[in-house]
Parts: structure tokens; C-alpha cells; sequence
């Protein structure tokens, strides 16, 4: 077998491992960014609702870390260039189902707010 088709099989027999509590989707309310010339730590916060372990007092907690990620630099040129073509695919189907579901009252009430 020749070193082109060992890799290309050594490829098809890798996979990602998926932990369970790791793959759970939730929503986040801000993220904060900390950086050095090596990498960026990005710490993403969920505001509400809080899932907040038993006993713990709401009016003291402003929010909880769902998780928070270390990337390096050229990864985040690689998710900026990610994030641009998803814009530029997705922009304006986003911002028309937006504007649908404001309606045009909403709509025209925003309209009227940003030219104030």
C-alpha cells in the first residue's frame, strides 16, 4: 500500500469523541475576551436564565461561565474568515426574518429611535 493510501484510510478511521455534558447547546449572553501573543481565552457567560446550584442566592449572581475556550491566534483568523462567510451567506435572510417577526409597527418604532 502505498504512503498516499495509508494516510487517506488512517483518515477515514479517525473520529471526534463527544462527551455528553460537553455537547449540550446552550445559549450565552455575553462573552469576554483575554488575550496574550500566544493565545485568546474566550469565556462565554450566561446571564439568564441561571441554572444556579441549590442554596445559591440570585441577587448575588450576575450570571454564570457555561464554558470557556483557548484558541490561538491563527484559529481566530480562521473563525474571523468563518464568521465573514457565514454573514455574507446567511446577512440578509437573517435580518429579513428579523424585520419579519418585528413587523412593521416594531419596525417603524426602531426606525424612529435610531434617527432621534
Amino acid at each position: 500500500m502505498s504512503n498516499r493510501n495509508e494516510a487517506a484510510e488512517a483518515k477515514i478511521q479517525r473520529f471526534v469523541v463527544t462527551d455528553l455534558a460537553a455537547a449540550q447547546i446552550q445559549f450565552v449572553d455575553l462573552i469576554n475576551a483575554s488575550w496574550d501573543t500566544e493565545r485568546i481565552v474566550l469565556t462565554f457567560i450566561q446571564k439568564s436564565p441561571l441554572n444556579l446550584p441549590p442554596g445559591a442566592e440570585q441577587d448575588k449572581i450576575d450570571g454564570r461561565v457555561v464554558t470557556q475556550v483557548a484558541i490561538t491566534w491563527p484559529h481566530l483568523v480562521r473563525l474571523r474568515d468563518l464568521f465573514t462567510r457565514m454573514i455574507e451567506s446567511e446577512g440578509q435572510k437573517v435580518l429579513w426574518l428579523t424585520n419579519e417577526a418585528l413587523g412593521k409597527d416594531e419596525e417603524s418604532e426602531v426606525e424612529e429611535k435610531s434617527e432621534k
